[in-house]
């Protein structure tokens, strides 16, 4: 499974800007990402700090997800 282009491309454009850990990510609000020029990125950055907060970085980059265990024997 490839690395997600746009996520990947708003990550490096966040880190251009300094904000480059967790702590400064999940600090931006929507003013700061203005001020910053980050407008066309709002939304890759909320879908960024919700994976971040859920520990889910790795599946975020890579748009992948863990299989839910299915009802076995019914």
């Amino acid at each position: 499974m490839a690395i997600n282009k746009a996520k990947l491309k708003t990550l490096t454009r966040l880190c251009d800007k300094g904000f480059d850990t967790h702590k400064k990510i999940l600090a931006i609000d929507m003013r700061a990402a203005r001020d910053n020029g980050l407008d066309d990125d709002i939304s890759g950055i909320l879908d960024l700090q919700d994976a971040i907060r859920a520990h889910r970085e790795i599946a975020y980059l890579c748009d992948g997800s863990d299989e839910k265990p299915g009802k076995e024997g019914v």
